[in-house]
């Protein structure tokens, strides 16, 4: 009785063990590898003129990346390969919550930057007022990405809080808010 104890005891750990390292392992790597080939496509689509064929691999892009979303929840490549896939779908309020999603694991200025730029495109400026400044604090080359009017409305409020900080004359109270603003979480 004992020794089959031992061996049911056994064979469970070694299930556990199996559907772990299946899970915990083959899953992200594979979700990995999805990834770095979403970004590729989603690069090379960028410049692609068929509509039609673009449409089809963002769609694919977006329910690969969910399923990868699932068992990997924290990497953030996955987050923004869905949100720029469903960008290219014109659903900006799923990118941008997928965006958002994101920073809670990763406060890129990249992720601010296309935030912003996802709530431009969607009509809604307030939040792009508020993402976009975050951006250019971060990573001030940004600024140029942004197109007008937003980027003379970022550049005033951005330029002279990151000349200040590359001057070092920055107070604690700037340093401060600017670590306030990135530690929240976006409108």
């Amino acid at each position: 009785m004992r020794l089959l104890v031992r061996v049911v005891a056994s064979l469970a750990v070694i299930v556990a063990a199996v559907a772990g390292s299946y899970r915990l392992c083959y899953l992200r790597y594979r979700c990995n590898l999805r990834s770095a080939s979403a970004e590729r496509t989603l690069t090379n689509l960028l410049s692609n003129a068929d509509q039609v064929s673009a449409r089809i691999a963002a769609r694919q892009i977006d329910e690969e990346m969910s399923r990868c979303i699932e068992c990997w929840r924290t990497d953030v490549s996955l987050y923004m390969a869905r949100a720029a896939a469903l960008r290219m779908l014109d659903r900006l309020d799923e990118a941008a919550n997928a965006y958002r999603l994101a920073l809670r694991y990763d406060r890129r200025a990249e992720i601010y930057l296309n935030l912003g730029l996802t709530e431009l495109d969607d009509g809604r400026e307030e939040q792009a007022a508020d993402a976009l400044p975050t951006a250019t604090l971060l990573q001030f080359s940004y600024v140029d990405t942004i197109p007008e009017p937003m980027q003379t409305r970022v550049r005033k409020t951005a330029t002279p809080t990151c000349e200040m900080i590359q001057r070092r004359r920055a107070v604690q109270d700037v340093m401060r808010q600017l670590r306030e603003r990135v530690t929240r979480d976006p409108a």
